[in-house]
């Protein structure tokens, strides 16, 4: 049960981690501006039309890594049916996009990428390290 937990918590936490690490070197590549005031949806939302493509893939980018590292950590822990806790994991990172995608204006195509790439690596993550050597069955996609 400790294993369990600390699967996920672990996760989430290597999410976060790898979510802050993209997206730093994303402002790094693309830096904010400074008088940039996020109090402000208008001035959010002036500021969201005028990024340059690739910045708006650097936050893509961040959100499918952060799933897919997360879910990584979840499964190699957890080991005994570890797709669940991948999947709690992956959820979560869903769950914080869903809540950033309605805080925050993002072009309408980002939007649906998002909510299926996000799970997406999640799942692939998982395959990836436990594949069909997962002691219990495990959903498909087919």
């Amino acid at each position: 049960m400790i294993r369990r937990i600390i699967a996920v918590i672990a996760g989430i936490v290597v999410a976060g981690v790898v979510v802050a690490i993209v997206e730093e070197i994303g402002h790094i590549v693309y830096p904010l501006p400074e008088t940039l005031d996020w109090a402000d949806p208008t001035t959010v939302q002036n500021y969201m039309a005028t990024l340059p493509l690739p910045a708006i893939l650097f936050v893509l980018a961040a959100w499918v890594f952060g799933a897919f590292g997360g879910s990584v950590v979840a499964t190699l822990i957890a080991k005994h049916k570890s797709y669940i806790y991948s999947a709690i994991v992956t959820g979560m990172m869903l769950l914080g996009s869903i809540y950033n995608l309605l805080k925050i204006p993002h072009p309408t195509w980002f939007a649906v990428l998002a909510i299926i790439l996000v799970p997406l690596a999640g799942y692939l993550a998982w395959l990836i390290v436990k594949g069909n050597n997962e002691s219990a069955a495990a959903p498909s996609l087919e």
